[in-house]
């Protein structure tokens, strides 16, 4: 699940429709809201695409992209558990070669060579995420010091 399914999936719960407007921004600060002004309870994404400012400590090429949404604590919440509910910390091994961008044939070479930190579940492969964290690092590490 993407960002924007999780946006539509939470407002539906809610029953507060998604409201798409474009508009430019004209300061990346965010506008200061009076203490009296109850937040909408409308998810209202804002999407604005401009030039990118000038940074003094580093150069940014090409258009930022900013978006705004105001949520309900209630839109807010469903938003959050359905990202956190489809994040695991278990792997099969297409959603392992999609995470390490490599091809799945490969993968599972590797883990049958066990070049690579996994285990098996009813025969199929399955790969805990820290742990291929914790490989990248190492390999990481080792590519470094060979240099």
């Amino acid at each position: 699940m993407n960002l924007a399914d999780a946006i539509r999936q939470a407002a539906s719960q809610s029953g507060a429709p998604v409201i798409p407007t474009t508009a430019a921004v004209p300061s990346t600060a965010p506008a200061a809201t009076p203490a009296w002004e109850e937040p909408t309870p409308i998810a209202t994404p804002t999407v604005s695409t401009s030039p990118a400012p000038e940074a003094p400590s580093h150069q940014v090429q090409g258009n930022v992209v900013r978006l705004e949404l105001f949520l309900s604590a209630e839109q807010m919440a469903t938003l959050f558990k359905s990202v956190v509910s489809s994040q695991h910390s278990v792997m099969t091994l297409r959603e392992a070669a999609s995470y390490l961008r490599v091809a799945a044939t490969s993968l599972e070479q590797l883990a049958s060579e066990g070049s690579v930190p996994a285990f098996q579940v009813d025969g199929r492969w399955r790969f805990s995420k820290s742990a291929l964290d914790d490989w990248l690092a190492v390999q990481n590490q080792q590519k470094k010091e060979a240099s």
